[in-house]
């Protein structure tokens, strides 16, 4: 009976021990990023008052934040060392982190603010080398002034090559000369080009002859 208890004490103590470390891991995924840019004003400027006065905020309202933060960890991270506050050994560590959180989200609102002109992204196109010489270049600088943080990438190679590439999505769009076709693909045609025979003057042929294009 007796190794029973002992059983169904060590179950709930584990119980228990992960109840605490899940709680625990929850409340990380839930750190409020004002929480964290408050506790690291606090330390930066040794005092609530000096935080609060950059925050524009009273002094109450970051010891709150300062508290909630702290209840939230379940640690201590603030100490008064002579008249300064210092962070613990747990805030010293927080602070570590903060620092990549701060990266990581100065770096997420850098890449969203490229889509507040509405068309951002990347954009790969494939074609041949002498659309890529003749066509291209003014398409490219018109779209670069119409949607500045659009980045649009090109590559060349042959029709076939180049459909097939769109096909299997390794590429958006192919501008090549028709006939192309494919199952999947939407094909609109742009212009046509006019061919033009040259010859020298000394061998130029007759007007009323005509040419077989072989």
């Amino acid at each position: 009976m007796d190794e029973c208890n002992h059983a169904a004490h060590q179950t709930v103590k584990k119980a228990m021990i992960y109840h605490s470390q899940h709680k625990k891991y929850f409340a990380m995924r839930r750190l409020n990023l004002n929480h964290l840019h408050t506790f690291s004003l606090v330390i930066a400027h040794g005092s609530f008052s000096a935080a609060a006065e950059r925050l524009h905020l009273t002094q109450p309202a970051v010891s709150l934040q300062i508290r909630q933060l702290e209840d939230q960890l379940n640690l201590k991270l603030i100490e008064r060392v002579g008249k300064r506050l210092k962070p613990t050994s747990a805030g010293t560590t927080l602070l570590e982190h903060i620092a990549r959180i701060d990266a990581v989200v100065e770096d997420a609102l850098l890449e969203l603010s490229s889509h507040a002109s509405g068309v951002a992204g990347k954009v790969a196109i494939g074609t041949g080398a002498t659309a890529c010489i003749h066509l291209l270049p003014p398409m490219l600088q018109a779209l670069r002034r119409r949607f500045a943080q659009l980045d649009v990438r090109v590559s060349t190679g042959n029709t076939d090559g180049i459909l097939k590439a769109v096909e299997e999505n390794r590429l958006d769009l192919a501008l090549v000369t028709l006939p192309a076709s494919g199952r999947s693909l939407h094909i609109t045609p742009l212009l046509e080009d006019e061919f033009v025979a040259i010859f020298a003057s000394s061998q130029q042929p007759a007007a009323s002859s005509r040419l077989p294009l072989k």
